[in-house]
């Protein structure tokens, strides 16, 4: 259903699911700064969607190197050193939940926006009829 996600009764994944329609109703008020125009076609939605997905993917990166750094000073017991990177990896870890929101937010609206029943037979990759195949004349020697 539109403006919701359904989980168990998991107060953190009942908090998830709020914060992720409190995103959705910003992305479509045109006044908020993380508002989105109505999406109009698959691909504009796709440039939405890897657009954030590329964002998680540099804080997934993010993280790695900071578990990584983790690793790496296991041995030392330098409590400054550790907590550093341990606040590192939170604040990462909250930037990735923020932009994983966002995801989930831009396929929402995608799969509420477009009208599927609308779309030309070339949207989903599949080749056009006949009758609406757009034909091109060979270029000749001038």
């Amino acid at each position: 259903m539109l403006g919701q996600v359904s989980f168990d009764t998991d107060p953190l994944e009942e908090a998830i699911s709020q914060v992720w329609k409190d995103e959705f109703d910003r992305s479509s008020n045109e006044d908020h700064d993380h508002y989105i125009k109505p999406i109009k076609s698959l691909h504009e939605g796709y440039g939405y969607a890897a657009e954030r997905f590329t964002m998680l993917a540099f804080e997934d990166k993010q993280i790695k190197s900071k578990i990584s750094d983790l690793l790496g000073n296991l041995s030392r017991r330098d409590p400054g050193i550790v907590n550093g990177i341990l606040d590192n990896i939170f604040m990462l870890s909250c930037l990735a939940a923020k932009e994983a929101i966002r995801l989930a937010v831009i396929a929402q609206r995608i799969s509420s926006e477009i009208n599927f029943d609308d779309l030309p037979p070339a949207a989903y990759g599949e080749d056009e009829d006949d009758e609406n195949k757009i034909t091109y004349e060979e270029a000749g020697d001038n």
